[in-house]
C-alpha cells in the first residue's frame, strides 16, 4: 500500500492472469463434472467449455506474455502501443470465458448457449488482432534483428499464427459455417493451429532465448 507505484509490464499482466485463470477453469470443470451427478449432456457441454477456456485463458495468455517479453527485449524497441496492449488484455479477459459451447450447436441444450459461445469465439478476433498488430509493429522497427535472431523468428511466426487463429475463430463460427463444421475435422484443426501454429512456436522462441 505504501510502496512507490512502479511500471507494470503487460507481460506480467498476462502471466498473472494465466496463473489465476487456470485453477479457476480446472476447478470449475472438475467440480461440475465429477463433483455433481448431472446430465451427461451437460458434462459434454462443460468439457467443451473447459477445452476452450484452457486454450484461451491459459495457453494464449502464457504465449502472449512470452511474446511481449521477447520481442521488445531482443529487438531493443519499446512496445508499439500500450493502449493496444491493454485493449488486447481486457478484451481477452472479458470475451474468452464465454466461448466453448459452440461445439454443441444443434444439441438438446438451451439454444442460447452454443450461439453465445460462437459469438464469443468470433469476438476473440479482437484481442488476437490487437496483440498481433502491436507485436508485429514492434518487431518491424528492427527487422534485421528479427532475421538474425532464432528466438525472434520463432516468436514472430507464432504471432502470425495468432493472427491466423483470430481469423479462424471468425470463419468457423459465423452462423452460415457453424452447422457445417460440427461433424468435420475443423475443430481438431483449430486446436492444432492454436497449440502448434501459435503457442508452440512462441515456446520455441522462448527456449532459444533461455537455454544457453
Amino acid at each position: 500500500k505504501v510502496r512507490p507505484a512502479g511500471h507494470v509490464f503487460i507481460s506480467q499482466w498476462y502471466l498473472l492472469a494465466a496463473m489465476i485463470w487456470f485453477p479457476w477453469v480446472f476447478a470449475t470443470a472438475h467440480f461440475l463434472i465429477h463433483g455433481f451427478s448431472g446430465s451427461p449432456l451437460m458434462a459434454a457441454a462443460v468439457n467443451a467449455w473447459y477445452r476452450s477456456a484452457l486454450l484461451f485463458l491459459f495457453f494464449t495468455p502464457t504465449a502472449i506474455a512470452a511474446a511481449y517479453y521477447l520481442i521488445p527485449k531482443v529487438s531493443g524497441r519499446p512496445v508499439y502501443s500500450y493502449t493496444l496492449s491493454l485493449l488486447g488484455f481486457w478484451s481477452l479477459a472479458v470475451i474468452a470465458p464465454w466461448a466453448g459451447m459452440q461445439k454443441l450447436a444443434g444439441a438438446p441444450i438451451p439454444a442460447f448457449l452454443p450461439y453465445l459461445g460462437a459469438a464469443a469465439t468470433i469476438l476473440i478476433a479482437i484481442p488476437a488482432i490487437a496483440v498481433s498488430v502491436n507485436l508485429l509493429k514492434t518487431a518491424a522497427g528492427a527487422w534485421d534483428t528479427v532475421v538474425n535472431s532464432p528466438s525472434l523468428r520463432f516468436t514472430v511466426a507464432g504471432v502470425i499464427g495468432l493472427l491466423v487463429l483470430g481469423f479462424a475463430c471468425t470463419f468457423l463460427n459465423v452462423p452460415a459455417m457453424l452447422p457445417k463444421s460440427q461433424f468435420s475435422l475443423s475443430g481438431y484443426g483449430f486446436d492444432i493451429l492454436a497449440l502448434y501454429g501459435f503457442f508452440s512456436l512462441i515456446a520455441f522462441g522462448m527456449i532459444y532465448f533461455i537455454v544457453p
